[in-house]
């Protein structure tokens, strides 16, 4: 009997191991996400820069969401991660991210049994040469006032960074 079990056990993950080898890791899926889309601010003639190549990756802030929570209001933001790296790596051990509104940081959010949203996307290893949407949360301040995400390697924010700003209203 243990012997059966363990060749099922082995088949499995060797399934799972081939499944993603294609360098492609199942991702989040904004377009499920039942929240109002948030419109892109561009002020005074000055363009966030929202795709970049930084080092060995590719990173894009996407698009966002306000989705409601037990403890109010939050904002889904959506990033797209191409690691061009030998080795696999995750989007959270690479980048930094911060959000803002009306002056003030964020506090991340921890939103469960939404559907679309996956809060450990940003968490999930990605190989050498491939990719993935990630996903992460905060609390929203107001209702009112807009919203910038910055993200950037880690201890090198001036070593590229990308910026997105979102109106609420």
């Amino acid at each position: 009997m243990k012997k059966i079990l363990a060749i099922i056990l082995t088949a499995a993950m060797a399934f799972a191991v081939t499944a993603c080898k294609n360098g492609d890791v199942t991702s989040s899926d904004m377009s499920k996400v039942d929240g109002k889309e948030l419109d892109t601010v561009k002020t005074d003639g000055v363009n966030d820069t929202d795709s970049t190549e930084i080092g060995s990756f590719e990173i894009e802030i996407e698009d966002a969401k306000v989705i409601d929570t037990e403890d109010g209001k939050a904002v889904v933001v959506e990033f797209y991660f191409k690691n061009n790296t030998p080795s696999e790596k995750t989007f959270d051990g690479i980048f930094k991210v911060d959000a803002e509104q009306g002056g003030s940081t964020l506090n991340g959010a921890t939103v469960v049994d939404v559907e679309g949203v996956d809060i450990l996307s940003a968490t999930t290893a990605v190989p050498a040469g491939g990719d993935a949407e990630v996903q992460r949360v905060y609390e929203l301040n107001d209702e009112e006032n807009e919203v910038t995400v910055r993200a950037y390697v880690y201890g090198e924010p001036e070593g590229g960074m990308v910026t997105k700003t979102f109106k609420l209203k």
